[in-house]
């Protein structure tokens, strides 16, 4: 496992696809580019977009089981409307990237870019969005990014220090927010 696919990934590949084109059912000025830029994205890194890239990141997989972790770059339950298995998952994933409509890119953005779904999982209900990720795709814990320690999690950023288990153990979130002041994190799962 190198890298998974995550929303900017996603999000760059959009810019690059349709450019400044309008969206069906998004108001977002310059379309997906001005919705890219708004998160970070900067044009000369569009620029130096080669098709060597464009092909590595195409083929990164969203999600992944190593060693007893189910690894997801965002904390959201929605990969399961990818599929019920890994490799569903990111057959989905892959398909969708390869899709020239832009109202489904749209709604391929919102899937990759949600979160928050697994914070008031504290009990291991057999139903709740933990449980049924790992249930589902496999793996005893859960480990995202995305949803940053300290916007997200309220951890000041001086005190952000290691990854943060949550969800009765069950979830660890290792995005320590270095563009909000926090550090980077380099966590040992196993």
């Amino acid at each position: 496992m190198r890298a998974l696919l995550g929303n900017h990934e996603v999000q760059l590949l959009a810019a690059h696809r349709f450019g400044n084109a309008p969206v069906a059912g998004w108001d977002e000025p310059g379309g997906f580019r001005g919705g890219w830029a708004r998160f970070g994205g900067r044009e000369e890194d569009l620029r130096r977009l080669t098709p060597q890239h464009v092909a590595w990141i195409t083929g990164l997989p969203a999600v992944a089981v190593v060693d007893g972790y189910l690894l997801v770059h965002s904390d959201t339950a929605r990969y399961l409307e990818f599929g019920s298995s890994i490799a569903a998952v990111n057959a989905a994933v892959a398909e969708a990237l390869n899709c020239s409509d832009g109202a489904r890119w749209l709604e391929f953005c919102g899937r990759m870019s949600d979160r928050g779904a697994f914070r008031d999982a504290e009990s291991a209900r057999p139903d709740d969005p933990v449980s049924t990720m790992l249930r589902v795709l496999g793996g005893d814990v859960l480990v995202h990014g995305h949803s940053t320690l300290t916007k997200h999690f309220g951890v000041a950023p001086r005190d952000v220090q290691e990854a943060l288990w949550y969800a009765g153990g069950r979830v660890i979130a290792i995005d320590g927010g270095i563009y909000e002041g926090g550090r980077i994190l380099l966590t040992r799962l196993s």
